[in-house]
């Protein structure tokens, strides 16, 4: 036997025996991970209000700092929402002087230092909502939705969150004591808030 013949025949074998252990193995699993990531930042609206409240709210953008889980640095979302007329406070609003909305979208995507990215999406059938105070500006809420895949370490990723939130309106008359009289004022608000659930990696 020539010593290719050999060779082949050595390596042939090494990789039968390399299958078969491997057909032994079992299947690898999804690792669901935890995670916490807290954001600060400001906001405001990228359409001009009409100023009709009966109006769908134009969308708003949140661009935050982040810091928590797999080294976060910053946070983009953009959402809308939407008024519900009530007669009384509906829970978990605290009075009436606080106006009740649902959240008809949330997108965001979540960076990271090593430049990966996360992204996530919150629906109108997740329920999110949100109170906001009409004498003060001030406001809180809670956004649900999924992971939705990603880039780097999060590519194909899924998985849930929840977003606790709260911040300020800064807007006359939240603020500040004269009328802007030319025109329709941008809304411009800060904000605070944090993502905590699973990321499910592949």
């Amino acid at each position: 036997m020539s010593d290719r013949s050999a060779i082949k025949r050595v390596f042939g074998t090494a990789l039968a025996t390399l299958l078969s252990c491997a057909l032994l193995l079992p299947a690898a699993q999804a690792t669901e991970v935890p995670y916490y990531i807290e954001y600060t930042g400001h906001g405001f609206d990228v359409e001009r209000p009409t100023g009709n409240p009966f109006d769908l709210a134009p969308p708003n953008l949140v661009d935050a700092d982040a810091k928590g889980s797999f080294g976060a640095k910053s946070a983009v979302i953009m959402s809308n929402f939407v008024l519900q007329f009530q007669d009384a406070p509906v829970p978990p609003c605290e009075h009436a002087a606080q106006a009740y909305y649902l959240i008809g979208y949330a997108n965001a995507v979540t960076s990271f230092k090593d430049g990966s990215q996360l992204y996530a999406r919150g629906e109108w059938s997740d329920n999110g909502w949100m109170c906001i105070d009409v004498n003060t500006g001030e406001f809180f809420g809670e956004s649900y939705g999924k992971i939705v895949g990603g880039t780097g370490r999060f590519e194909g990723a899924s998985g849930t969150y929840t977003s606790p939130f709260s911040g300020k309106q800064l807007i006359f008359p939240f603020v500040g004591t004269e009328h802007f009289p030319f025109g329709t004022e941008y809304p411009l608000f800060a904000i605070t808030g944090s993502f905590y659930g699973t990321v499910e990696f592949d």
